[in-house]
């Protein structure tokens, strides 16, 4: 009702066919660079950012040893890095790549950086190298940091403070190393236009510049990332609560949908705001403001945690924390569904943000949205009161396949949350964002909710209680109803003054009971049900609220005032017009 839609932004999600995880001490450097891009502080297979890493051939995910030092072949490789040893090649011609499939550039399938470190990470294109040496101070050093590690430093031409270092790595052709110390052989993803070789970035200690080699030859590889983006109404955009955005955080290209269902007549909106980190590609996590603890009582069998970007825990009962820790959580692959009877609890205010879906799917989390188990997040942080917002980190509720009872009480009694997750199911289950929200007191603004379809109890007291909610989504779209779907919604919301629209022309048995009672501020409200006698489906529903108001309703249908079921006495009551 009265909604218009505005933009619509033509993207595309990068697909990942293999995720890894980077290791400990992995981080993306900001250079400052015209495409947002950063490039990590160390090479794949390194721990270290004067390490010279692993060695990879053109399309190969791994190396083909298994140490270094002493130099350990795998079975089949003894021969070294050759061309009969070269992924995609079949003795007389390369499989893929090659002068008839047009393509140009390793796909996800071949990249190793995404088999080793997953996404975000990937490996840069010699577009994405032409940058990085175009927009940075660089020059080589002979004694880095007094390592004895000599290699080109890249420096961001606005901050001095923020650079990479690449050591000169050498080469391995056949089973020898060559020009270690002397000479740098970087890989990129970019076929040449002899298909036999591919780009590399090459330097000395006099030159560097971009050239081909061949594709069997092993050599370094230093990963990127793309610019991740949150996507963000203007700062101080009016009527803010009248807008959605579906989905809010994407890589550039991705479809955005902007609606507004508000009363102004609006030309466009600024909507992007870039930010480092894509809230879908963090794990579960809490950051501790002080020193306290973690508590897991129930915890599921297979919950893991990392402290500090770590290795991978066990969960206890309890985690220590100092000031600043960071305690990523996971589930042991897919194996762990269900979390009803886990409660996490914090001894000291904890930020929380990044994916709710790593506790199901420590794998594949960024990509999922299914949730197929009863009560799988159930109740999970009732009743902590230290969990609090973060100002520029989010959290993500992603999936749009729903289980029942799945967010039930997930969040009740969580004093400290100001700003709700954002909620893109559209069919609902049974239960399933009952409770959820229930004596959040410190919430203000209530999420989105598009859903079109809806099940049994789904909203039932989701936000009761909530005692400083003054904004409720400007909608409520479904237009059929089910049992007691709303069924004390925004119960004792005492600071509410006007309800969503609620579009839906026939109502259902206790679809709206007691859904606004307790609202003692509430004075408008917009229902535009012409058939509204199904049992009990008003009943109670604006008891308490303030003694006067404005009632809209659908021009064909009757209401009254002065009962128990209708409009309260002392509200006028007048045919809604859309805007």
């Amino acid at each position: 009702m009265g909604k218009k839609l505005l933009s619509i932004l033509m993207l595309t999600l990068m697909s990942i066919a293999a995720w890894g995880q980077a290791p400990a001490g992995v981080e993306a450097v900001d250079l400052n660079l015209p495409s947002g891009i950063m490039w990590a502080n160390m090479n794949i297979g390194a721990t270290s950012e004067t390490d010279y890493g692993d060695y990879f051939a053109w399309g190969a995910t791994s190396p083909y040893y298994s140490t270094l030092s002493p130099l350990t072949w795998n079975t089949g490789y003894t021969a070294g890095y050759v061309e009969a040893n070269a992924p995609l090649w079949d003795g007389a011609a390369w499989t893929k790549y090659n002068d008839t499939d047009s393509k140009t550039a390793l796909e996800a399938a071949d990249d190793a950086v995404v088999a080793n470190w997953g996404a975000p990470w990937q490996m840069p294109t010699y577009e994405e190298y032409v940058e990085l040496v175009a927009n940075t101070t660089h020059e080589w050093v002979s004694n880095y940091n007094n390592t004895g590690v000599s290699g080109y430093k890249f420096v961001n031409q606005q901050d001095n403070t923020k650079f990479i270092f690449l050591p000169a790595a050498g080469l391995i052709e056949g089973t020898d190393f060559t020009n270690k110390g002397t000479l740098g052989y970087y890989r990129l993803a970019t076929l040449d236009a002899n298909v036999e070789s591919a780009k590399i970035f090459y330097f000395s200690s006099t030159a560097f510049n971009n050239t081909a080699a061949p594709r069997y030859r092993g050599m370094t590889i230093r990963a990127i990332q793309h610019p991740n983006f949150l996507v963000t109404l203007k700062m101080g955009t009016d009527d803010a609560s009248n807008w959605s955005i579906s989905p809010n955080t994407g890589e550039e290209n991705t479809l955005v949908t902007l609606r507004y269902s508000g009363t102004r007549h609006l030309k466009s909106v600024r909507a992007y705001e870039k930010i480092d980190n894509n809230p879908l590609l963090i794990p579960l996590t809490l950051e501790a403001t002080a020193d306290g603890a973690i508590s897991i009582t129930n915890a599921a069998s297979g919950m893991q945690y990392t402290k500090n970007g770590g290795a991978k825990t066990a969960v206890s009962t309890s985690i220590p924390v100092s000031a600043g820790d960071v305690i990523q959580f996971y589930g042991t692959k897919t194996n762990v569904t269900s979390y009803s009877v886990t409660k996490i609890g914090c001894t000291v205010d904890c930020y929380i943000y990044g994916n709710i879906m790593s506790l199901v799917n420590e794998t594949y989390f960024p990509t999922a949205k299914e949730l197929s188990t009863t009560s799988v997040f159930a109740y999970l942080f009732q009743n902590n009161t230290h969990i609090i917002n973060h100002d520029t980190k989010i959290l993500v509720l992603p999936a749009t396949t729903l289980s029942v009872s799945c967010y039930e009480g997930l969040f009740d009694g969580c004093t400290g949350l100001t700003v709700a997750p954002e909620l893109p199911a559209e069919t609902l289950v049974n239960y399933c964002y009952r409770y959820m929200f229930r004596k959040c007191s410190g919430l203000t603004t209530a999420p989105d909710l598009p859903a079109m379809e809806l099940a049994t109890q789904c909203y039932k007291s989701m936000f009761n209680n909530c005692t400083n909610l003054t904004a409720a989504p400007a909608t409520l779209p479904a237009t059929t109803l089910q049992t007691n779907c709303y069924e004390s919604m925004f119960e004792s919301c005492s600071k509410l003054t006007t309800s969503p629209i609620l579009p839906a022309p026939t109502l259902a048995a206790s679809c709206y009971l007691y859904m606004f009672r307790g609202c003692s501020l509430l004075e408008n409200v917009t229902c535009l049900a012409t058939t509204h006698s199904a049992y009990n489906c008003t009943n109670n529903w604006l008891q308490g609220v303030k003694s006067s108001g404005t009632f809209y309703k659908a021009s064909a249908a009757s209401w009254t005032t002065g009962n128990a079921t209708s409009v309260p006495s002392g509200w006028e009551i007048h045919d809604y017009v859309a805007p």
